[in-house]
């Protein structure tokens, strides 16, 4: 019985603690891969949401930047229109699973249904691209994530600022962190679909603006991650 005790902890350690060793090489090489001149990019989880990403949209188009969003499967499937149109302004557009599942709390079973259905709503708008990208809910990794990214050769994609623009209320907050911290070769992360209840999810679109304008005058132009890494087009 001990010795059946000490395997399952041995195993479900090796499920979430080897993810996270991985992790932290995977993000040491990511960082190595990104362009250092003269462009940032800013991502968006969890939409698309009728409510906020046309404006995020809108904000992007005034000052001529392209960005990445990772989409969730079941947003772009109930807003299939707003997807389509994140594509054909020119915006790249990755996984993020079907419901945004936490990898640690939920079974391997429903969680791999779970990031498998994001990448088949996701491949259904944009075709087999020759970049497919795909954000792990949360950010975070089990072994089935690496299982999930090897078998689909996927790209994970982490971020490097984190504003949290799903919990604050204050654009101009938002913006002062991201100019104040953002690097050239950095990623951003920001939401177009999750805010917490009772905040206004009207925040990230006055704050993308601000930001956008001050990235252009000191030079920066936002581009999507494709763009940003050294293995996407030039």
């Amino acid at each position: 019985m001990i010795v059946l005790i000490l395997i399952l902890i041995g195993c479900a350690g090796a499920y979430t603690a080897l993810p996270f060793i991985l992790k932290a090489l995977m993000r040491r090489r990511f960082r190595a891969l990104k362009r250092k001149d003269g462009a940032v990019c800013l991502t968006f989880d969890d939409g698309p949401d009728p409510l906020t990403t046309p404006d995020i949209l809108e904000a992007l188009s005034e000052s001529g930047a392209r960005a990445t969003f990772f989409l969730l499967g079941r947003h772009a499937e109930e807003h299939p229109e707003l997807a389509a149109r994140i594509i054909s302004e020119g915006h790249e557009v990755g996984e993020h699973s079907h419901s945004h599942l936490h990898p640690y709390a939920t079974g391997p079973i429903a969680y791999w249904r779970d990031i498998n259905g994001g990448r088949v709503t996701v491949d259904r708008l944009r075709g087999t691209g020759r970049y497919p990208l795909f954000r792990p809910p949360w950010g975070k990794l089990n072994a089935l994530t690496l299982l999930y990214v090897i078998l689909h050769r996927r790209r994970i994609i982490l971020w490097d600022l984190d504003p949290k623009d799903f919990a604050n209320d204050t654009p101009g907050r938002i913006s002062s962190f991201v100019n104040e911290n953002i690097r050239p070769g950095q990623i951003v992360l920001f939401h177009d679909g999750r805010y917490k209840k009772g905040l206004s999810r009207n925040v990230t679109a006055p704050a993308v603006r601000m930001i956008l304008k001050d990235l252009g005058r000191r030079g920066l132009s936002a581009v999507t991650v494709s763009e940003i890494l050294m293995w996407g087009p030039q």
